[in-house]
């Protein structure tokens, strides 16, 4: 009960027992005297208090008792979703897993296959290279030692 409800009740009851206690001393006389009309009628309305109260009370046990069914429905209906969350969520993670091996696989392939797409290329860049270097370098060399070779020859002729 909130406090609220429990200073009306209170007050409707302390209202009650004294519109109750005024109402009980009755004057002897022909007729009710307006004190006691009006006490009575406090009387009737403390009571109509008290029981709209109690009524209340009824149905706010009712209320809690339903809302109690409605939590457990949800936490039951929660702890389902929770389930099939992570059930769904342990498939999407070995899904991804898969996919993440796989192309990491591909990327491996991928990586092996450009390294040696790359030692193919330098193997080939060397061979040019050299070929350049024989040309550029070794024959100029081989006819200045041939030429030397004949200049000494020459040379040694002519003594």
């Amino acid at each position: 009960m909130s406090s609220e409800s429990e200073n009306r009740y209170l007050e409707a009851k302390e209202a009650l027992k004294s519109s109750i206690s005024t109402a009980a001393n009755v004057t002897p006389c022909v007729m009710i005297s307006e004190q006691n009309w009006s006490a009575m009628v406090r009387a009737v309305r403390s009571i109509e208090i008290l029981l709209r109260h109690v009524v209340t009370n009824l149905q706010m046990a009712e209320y809690v008792r339903q809302l109690g069914e409605i939590f457990d429905s949800e936490v039951n209906w929660l702890e389902e979703k929770e389930n099939s969350m992570a059930m769904t969520m342990e498939k999407r993670s070995q899904e991804i897993s898969k996919d993440l091996e796989s192309q990491a696989g591909k990327l491996n392939e991928q990586y092996a296959s450009a390294l040696e797409r790359t030692r193919k290329e330098l193997q080939e860049d060397f061979r040019i290279y050299t070929e350049k270097m024989y040309h550029r370098f070794l024959l100029p060399c081989l006819f200045l030692i041939l030429l030397v070779s004949v200049l000494i020859l020459l040379q040694m002729l002519q003594r």
